[in-house]
């Protein structure tokens, strides 16, 4: 599913898009059999990180703030971290979001559901199996 290599695993997700939610079926190859795991402890140390990095700039703020603050009487640190902070925040959402690609729910609808982040090869191989199955009841109706 992630790579287009053949399936050894079978595992069942349940999606989420816009209150409506869907449980399915997800191949993976040997190598990605643990793609939930991975990716759960990825987003996990991704915010870990975030939460660590939040804590050490508001300590460095208010210690630099202290020190302007009585060597000038103003503090300019706040308006310097601040931004820093946003940078940082948008680069763990960059990580989360793109660098892992973590498979996720584009629509979900009562028919179906589209993914994203899936490889092409498996799209193709699901829609060579529809196609198979359409054509197995179209001659099954012949009959």
């Amino acid at each position: 599913m992630r790579c287009g290599a053949p399936a050894t695993v079978c595992k069942h997700k349940t999606f989420s898009w816009f209150g409506r939610r869907m449980r399915v079926p997800l191949f993976f190859c040997e190598h990605h059999k643990k793609y939930w795991f991975r990716s759960s402890i990825a987003i996990g140390v991704a915010f870990a990180l975030l939460f660590t990095v939040m804590i050490v700039l508001g300590v460095i703020s208010d210690e630099l703030a202290r020190a302007t603050r009585s060597a000038t009487g103003s503090s300019l640190i706040p308006s310097v971290l601040l931004p820093l902070l946003l940078v940082i925040i948008f680069l763990d959402i960059v990580v989360v979001a793109f660098v892992l690609n973590p498979i996720a729910a584009t629509g979900i609808t009562g028919d179906g559901i589209t993914l994203h982040w899936i490889s092409r090869e498996f799209v193709a191989a699901v829609a060579a199996f529809r196609e198979r199955k359409r054509l197995e009841q179209v001659m099954n109706s012949i009959e």
